[in-house]
């Protein structure tokens, strides 16, 4: 027995023949016509696996979206009248000029205080 080695393409499954120069093996079995077109299909499906790989992502993160979305939409709904948040007295308070209380006040009022 004796140790040969040989170059393997994963492409075409074939173990390519010994030669002198190993370069020149590989440059001709790559110019084959099958080879290529294995090479082109290979290329294709990884370019459109890449591609639905990114679709995919997509899809789940709108989906996660709008799980957060109902999620605080059941939240707000869920918060009783009686209770306020920040940001609604922030909302509040912005528009509030203490100069003009009196006047937005009903006539009733004004006249008891």
């Amino acid at each position: 027995m004796k140790k040969i080695e040989v170059y393997f393409c994963d492409l075409c499954r074939l173990y390519l023949p010994r030669l002198d120069q190993p370069e020149r093996a590989l440059a001709i079995h790559c110019r084959t016509r099958t080879h290529l077109q294995r090479y082109v299909r290979y290329r294709d499906d990884r370019a459109l696996r890449s591609k639905a790989e990114k679709i995919h992502h997509r899809k789940e993160a709108a989906k996660e979206n709008a799980v957060k979305e109902a999620e605080a939409k059941k939240s707000l709904e869920v918060k009783s009248e009686g209770e306020v948040e920040v940001n609604d007295i922030q909302s509040i308070l912005k528009g509030y000029d203490p100069s003009t209380a009196l006047d937005r006040l009903p006539k009733q009022v004004q006249l008891h205080m």
